[in-house]
């Protein structure tokens, strides 16, 4: 009696292994691209939420300086400040630094009104400087936002609650 041995017995285990390994290599890539996908959309929302703060203290550090509170921020001539509002949020006792010709003003606040939170980071120094004999202050507003709250019990020296993921986005203006 002859008996015939069958050589492609395993060939189909085979097949099912490969076709499995393969499928799984690619859904292994499909799901990486996905995950870092979402790390740059995230990324994306953070920096916004940043520029945004920081858009924000600009806008109310110049509307304050140029219209509503013009003695708010401290000159090298006058070293007082007072009371202004920022996106609803009431600013006390910002911190000032003086010096020769510059007077520095620093204050914080956070946007309260904003999901999610994030909080700027103003910084208004004045100069003044002599143009062909007649006195000028130049005014250089530095705002720092954050996708993130800050500590503002210490106005000159705020600090940004510590997160995974913490972005600054800044602005200066100059006139």
């Amino acid at each position: 009696m002859k008996t015939k041995i069958n050589k492609k017995k395993g060939m189909t285990l085979l097949i099912a292994v490969v076709l499995t390994t393969t499928l799984l290599l690619i859904s292994f890539a499909i799901s990486r691209i996905a995950y870092k996908q979402q790390i740059l959309t995230f990324s994306a929302k953070d920096s916004e939420v940043a520029f945004y703060a920081a858009d924000s203290g600009t806008e109310c550090a110049l509307y304050h300086d140029l219209k509503a509170a013009p003695n708010f921020f401290a000159t090298p001539v006058e070293q007082t400040t007072g009371t202004i509002e920022c996106s609803g949020v009431a600013i006390e006792n910002a911190d000032v630094t003086t010096g020769g010709n510059t007077a520095i003003t620093k204050f914080a606040y956070n946007l309260n009104n904003t999901d999610p939170k994030s909080c700027a980071i103003i910084k208004v120094t004045k100069t003044l400087i002599d143009v062909n004999g007649e006195d000028i202050i130049l005014t250089e507003i530095e705002s720092r936002g954050y996708n993130n709250t800050c500590d503002t019990s210490n106005q000159g020296n705020s600090t940004i609650d510590s997160g995974p993921r913490n972005l600054e986005r800044a602005l200066r203006v100059t006139y």
